[in-house]
């Protein structure tokens, strides 16, 4: 079982795994794969989740351009919440489910 991803994304550092999907963090983005779903793009480019067989989906990368460089000894989770480091940006970093917030370094 493999997932392509984007080389400029740089090289996978974690796995998160969630509900159902698996954050990836990369050294320069963080990346939510979903797990026995996928993505249907409509017309209007709004999208769908369905069901699939394929163990891995589409790979939606989240907002901004954070990433956890090489420090992924860096990342700490509670319930809903997720922080890390991105020392390439010099920034910490706070997840929560969908959006990504910065805090100076």
């Amino acid at each position: 079982i493999t997932k392509d991803l984007m080389p400029s994304y740089g090289s996978i550092q974690k796995l998160y795994a969630r509900d159902k999907d698996l954050v990836t963090l990369c050294e320069d983005k963080i990346i939510q794969i979903f797990v026995d779903k996928d993505m249907l793009f409509n017309a209007d480019g709004n999208t769908q989740l369905l069901s699939t067989n394929r163990v891995l989906g589409e790979a939606q990368p989240f907002r901004g351009n954070y990433g956890i460089s090489k420090n992924p000894e860096s990342f700490a989770a509670e319930s809903f919440r997720a922080y890390f480091t991105d020392k390439q940006r010099g920034a910490v970093i706070r997840w929560n489910n969908s959006y990504i917030r910065r805090w100076n370094a």
